[in-house]
């Protein structure tokens, strides 16, 4: 993000209401603009009781669980089938308040969604680390505010806004926490639930080449996130490639006759038409005279 970083705010943060918190309009996609890093921290750390007191009661009740922690100095998370951009990395350490090991065995995207009053901001975080013995998703305070966000605790809720000071979400206390739960069937799991698709629209995503092509691709495991459609696995003509295959006779060079030498000795005539789309004065055809001395 460019322009002038908003103040890190805490728990207790005495940061200035934005003057535009209207609701937006609808939902974008919102990615914090982060130095990629090689590896993560020697040790984060992070305020990590409220995130194994939840273990349980996720893996009951099945629900996808986000905090919006200060005390974290990192994105975390378990769940690994959200993750985009996953990478394996090697065993990093993380300590909790209560002295509890934890290790980061991946690194990756992941995309979440806040809730704003009757919508949902999807927000995609980068290089969060993937901690499968943690219980719930911790999203970093610190990191979002030094990406360029800020982020106002007041009340019983927390508020995150951009860089524009436009409210992107607010999270609302729950048991002491700032809690968002949602469904498994929620946003995050559908991201990475296989997207079916007709052989006419996977042709045209990816850049119109063979259907044969795209068969084997996905018989080799070379695509994921897509799944082609049983019932339309054949597709007709496509247009934009009979275009784009279309070719002409080249164009000689030597005329025959020669030229004429005077003007008016020789007019050459062409009618057009009819038109599909008519002029704005109603005319559907156009007639040309060429002379050929000129």
């Amino acid at each position: 993000m460019h322009g002038k970083k908003p103040k890190a705010s805490g728990s207790n943060a005495d940061a200035s209401k934005p003057k535009d918190e209207s609701e937006p309009d609808g939902v974008w996609l919102v990615c914090t603009q982060e130095t990629p890093e090689s590896e993560p921290e020697d040790t984060p750390s992070m305020v990590a009781d409220s995130a194994t007191s939840v273990r349980s009661s996720t893996a009951t009740h099945g629900a996808i669980i986000e905090l919006y922690n200060s005390g974290a100095s990192q994105h975390m998370s378990p769940y690994h089938e959200h993750f985009l951009n996953f990478r394996s990395i090697s065993p990093h350490p993380i300590q909790a308040a209560d002295k509890r090991n934890f290790e980061a065995i991946g690194k990756g995207d992941l995309p979440i969604e806040v809730p704003n009053s009757r919508v949902k901001t999807c927000i995609l975080l980068m290089n969060v680390l993937y901690a499968p013995s943690m219980g719930a998703t911790l999203v970093s305070i610190s990191k979002l505010t030094s990406a360029g966000y800020a982020a106002l605790f007041r009340g019983n809720s927390c508020r995150i806004f951009d860089a524009k000071k436009k409210q992107l979400g607010e999270v609302i206390i729950s048991g002491g926490l700032y809690c968002v739960k949602h469904p498994p069937t929620s946003f995050a799991a559908a991201v990475s639930s296989p997207k079916t698709l007709t052989m006419e629209e996977l042709h045209q995503r990816m850049a119109h080449i063979p259907p044969s092509a795209i068969r084997e691709m996905l018989a080799k495991g070379m695509v994921e996130g897509v799944q082609l459609n049983p019932k339309h696995e054949m597709m007709g003509q496509c247009e934009a490639c009979e275009y784009a295959k279309a070719t002409h006779k080249p164009i000689g060079k030597e005329r025959e006759p020669k030229q004429q030498d005077k003007l008016g000795d020789e007019v050459h005539t062409d009618l057009w038409g009819p038109s599909q789309v008519q002029t704005p004065s109603g005319k559907s055809y156009y007639v040309s005279f060429t002379d050929d001395n000129t």
